[in-house]
């Protein structure tokens, strides 16, 4: 039964089925009474994919994400997302970005402002690392969706959460420099203080280790971004820790250390884990200044986060929820084995 059917025995417009069919508007109570027995009788379903078809417009989704670097770690998870909008061009979703940068306090909170007065996304796709700034923002999208990509944040109700899970990437990680070094001191690096995926990948590595009584985790947290700055600090952690036998550098840069370590001639006596499949950490993994990469599949997570828009918000189905992202471990002779989507 059609929804012009539908009108006509209830004795009412289309508009008022319509208005019953989405709850919106107003409607006498009596007139919904006999509008949703006539449905309830006929057992219609609507069809949100020739709604969307029938759709005047695009669609928005407002994407919230740190300033990408170029051929970096957000700007592949970007790329993933654009290739999910050209699979999708029929039904007219358009992406707006908007970026903060994650280290200069209110940059997330003015561009979150920015993005919904000046677009009105229809949904978001948030990277939530400063969620101090996250929280406050979603307090205030009462009837606008939401999802989460790369990272998770309690106490919230978002469409979905795509992410890998990073207190077990850190794990991993450990076990797999247990087995290039065994029992020794390591240290666990990070460049961003309060990242929550940061803080639980090292909570992983050390947790690991705990395990072994010959081995100790030094936490290294670099204040420093700048690849010059972050030599300086390493310097001086190194000269601190003359002991040390291995190092996982818990985020992209892995490149930047392992380049020090190289330089200063401590890869020899120094094993490296890095963090995501890049191409700078790729290329040292080649060529043996890298150990091993643990990667999370930024474009993947990218593309999935807006096709799961798509299918929540577009199509009205059942959302999963959460998407847990595989940890992918690489080694000089899988370097180059992978699928970016």
């Amino acid at each position: 039964m059609t929804i012009t059917e539908i009108a006509a025995q209830a004795g009412v417009s289309i508009g008022t089925v319509d208005r019953v069919l989405h709850n919106r508007g107003r409607v006498a109570p009596q007139t919904r009474e006999r509008v949703e027995a006539v449905i309830a009788q006929c057992g219609y379903q609507p069809n949100p994919l020739a709604r969307q078809l029938k759709r005047k417009g695009n669609f928005t989704a407002g994407v919230l994400l740190p300033m990408p670097d170029a051929g970096g770690y957000w700007q592949l998870l970007q790329s993933g997302m654009t290739e999910a909008q050209h699979m999708l061009n029929w039904f007219a979703i358009k992406l707006q970005f908007q970026y903060y940068d994650r280290c200069l306090p209110g940059s997330f909170a003015a561009a979150a402002e920015q993005l919904k007065t000046q677009f009105h996304p229809d949904a978001y796709v948030i990277a939530p690392v400063v969620p101090e700034e996250v929280l406050p923002f979603l307090s205030e999208l009462t009837d606008t969706p939401f999802l989460f990509v790369d990272s998770p944040l309690a106490q919230t109700e978002p469409v979905a959460t795509i992410a890998q899970n990073p207190y077990k990437a850190g794990f991993c990680a450990a076990r797999v420099m247990y087995l290039l070094k065994g029992s020794d001191q390591y240290a666990c690096l990070r460049m961003y203080a309060n990242a929550y995926n940061l803080r639980e990948r090292y909570r992983g590595f050390r947790d690991f280790f705990k395990q072994d009584q010959s081995s100790s985790v030094i936490e290294a947290v670099c204040p420093a971004t700048k690849e010059a700055d972050v030599c300086a600090f390493l310097d001086d952690f190194t000269a601190r820790y003359p002991e040390l036998s291995g190092m996982f550098v818990s985020h992209a840069e892995a490149y930047f250390v392992s380049k020090y370590l190289t330089f200063r001639g401590l890869k020899d006596r120094i094993a490296l884990i890095g963090f995501d499949n890049l191409p700078e950490n790729r290329s040292a993994l080649a060529d043996g200044s890298i150990d091993c990469i643990i990667s999370q599949r930024p474009e993947y997570q990218g593309y999935a986060s807006i096709y799961e828009i798509y299918r929540s918000c577009l199509l009205s189905q059942p959302s999963r929820e959460t998407i847990d992202i595989p940890i992918d471990i690489f080694f000089k002779e899988n370097a180059t084995d992978f699928v970016s989507i």
